[in-house]
C-alpha cells in the first residue's frame, strides 16, 4: 500500500553529486551533505529564522528587559547575511518538513513582515527570510564558526604601560561589574575579571577587515592596551563575554544581550551597560564594543553548519548502510536518533510501512 502523506516524496530521487540517498523500499530520498562546524544549540533558543529550507539563525528572547527590537534583528542578520546585494524581509512563519529533501523545512508566511525601522520587541517563534513580496528567495549565509576568541589571550595580562597595570586601571575606573552592577567594594577581588573587549592579538584581523590590506602592523595600536579596550565584570559574566555568549549592542542603547538560555547565568534583568563617573575619554570604545558584538552575533546567533542535535559522523556512517547492495535499516531505538533527524526518519519509515 502506498502512502499519501505529505512527508513522502512523490518522485524517486537519485544519488546526485555525492549526496547521500536514503532507501525506503523502492524510494530514494536525497540528503544534501553539509559541512558541520558547530554543535546543536536548539534547546537554548526560542527564536528560529529560516532561509534556504533550513534554520540560518537562532537566539533566546529572555522574559526580562533585554528583548531586541525588530530593527535590531535586521541589523544582527546583516552581520552574516548580505542585505545590500539581495534585499530581503523577515516574516513570521510556520514550518513543515520539506517533501523532497529530508531534514529541510519549508516555511510558510503567517503574518506581515517585520519592519526594519520598528522598535517593537521581537517575540519567540519561527521567522523566515523572504523576498519583500513574501516569495521564496535564496540567500547567501556564512557558515558559523566557533568563538573567534578561543585561541586569543583576552583575559588581561599586565600590559598597561604606566604606573598601574591594565587590570588595575580598569578596576579603578569601573569599580563594579559593568553588566550586573555588583560592586568591588565589599567583595573578593577574585570575584571580578578585567577583560580586553578585543584581544590585542586580534588586531590583525580587524585591521585587514577594515582596510582590505594584508600588510598588518607588527604591533597593535596602543589603544588596544588602554582602558578604552577594557571592561570590569563579575568573573562568571566575564567568562560568557569572552565566549561570545553575551554582547553589548552599542547601536541599541548599549543593550546587554544574552544570546542563549542558561540555567547557570541569567542576565535578563541587566538592561544596559553601566557607565562609570570617569571622564568620557576613559569610557570603553564604541568601536571595540561594536566589533565584539558583531563577532558574538556571527558565532552565537548564526546557525549555519549546526548539527541540529545529531552526531554527523555517526549519522553519516549509519547512512552508508542504506547505500549497500543489500540495504540494512538502522536501529531507530538507539537514543542517538532521539532528535529532529531521527523523528523525521521514523516518520518516513511509518509512512512506508503503511
Amino acid at each position: 500500500m502506498s502512502c499519501s502523506c505529505s512527508y513522502c516524496p512523490s518522485d524517486v530521487m537519485t544519488n546526485i553529486g555525492g549526496a547521500y540517498s536514503l532507501f525506503l523500499g523502492s524510494r530514494i530520498i536525497r540528503i544534501v551533505p553539509l559541512v558541520y562546524t558547530m554543535p546543536d544549540r536548539t534547546s537554548s533558543r526560542n527564536v528560529f529564522i529560516y532561509a534556504n529550507l533550513e534554520v540560518v539563525s537562532g537566539f533566546y528572547v529572555w522574559p526580562g528587559l533585554s528583548c531586541p527590537s525588530e530593527a535590531g534583528i535586521y541589523r544582527w542578520l546583516s552581520y552574516f547575511i548580505d542585505r545590500e546585494i539581495q534585499y530581503w524581509k523577515i516574516f513570521p512563519c510556520t514550518v513543515e518538513p520539506n517533501e523532497i529533501i529530508l531534514f529541510r523545512f519549508t516555511p510558510s508566511v503567517s503574518g506581515p513582515a517585520l519592519e526594519d525601522d520598528s522598535q517593537s520587541p521581537i517575540h519567540p517563534g519561527n521567522y523566515c527570510i523572504m523576498a519583500p513580496d513574501g516569495s521564496l528567495m535564496p540567500v547567501s549565509v556564512q557558515i558559523t564558526y566557533p568563538n573567534p576568541f578561543s585561541d586569543a589571550d583576552i583575559i588581561s595580562p599586565p600590559l598597561w604601560i604606566g604606573e598601574l597595570s591594565f587590570d588595575d586601571q580598569v578596576r579603578k575606573r569601573d569599580g563594579r561589574c559593568v553588566v550586573t552592577g555588583k560592586p568591588v567594594e565589599g567583595n573578593e577581588a577574585s570575584d571580578f575579571t578585567a577583560v580586553h573587549i578585543i584581544p590585542p592579538s586580534f588586531h590583525s584581523y580587524l585591521f585587514t577587515l577594515a582596510t582590505g590590506s594584508l600588510s598588518v602592523p607588527d604591533k597593535p595600536p596602543q589603544e588596544y592596551f588602554s582602558v578604552k579596550n577594557g571592561l570590569l565584570m563579575a568573573s562568571d559574566v566575564a567568562k560568557s563575554f569572552v565566549e561570545c555568549e553575551i554582547g553589548i549592542d552599542v547601536d541599541d542603547g548599549y543593550r546587554i544581550v544574552q544570546f542563549h538560555h542558561s540555567d547557570v547565568l541569567d542576565l535578563s534583568r541587566c538592561k544596559n551597560l553601566i557607565f562609570t563617573d570617569a571622564h568620557p575619554d576613559l569610557w570603553p570604545s564604541d568601536y571595540f564594543l561594536r566589533e565584539h558584538f558583531k563577532l558574538a552575533v556571527q558565532s552565537s546567533v548564526s546557525h549555519g553548519g549546526e548539527t541540529d542535535g545529531f552526531d554527523p559522523q555517526w549519522f553519516n556512517k549509519e547512512l552508508q548502510y542504506f547505500l549497500d547492495d543489500e540495504p540494512v535499516l538502522p536501529d531507530l531505538t538507539d537514543e542517538r536518533w532521539n532528535n529532529r533527524v531521527g523523528q523525521e526518519v521514523r516518520r518516513l519509515m511509518r509512512c512506508h510501512e503503511s
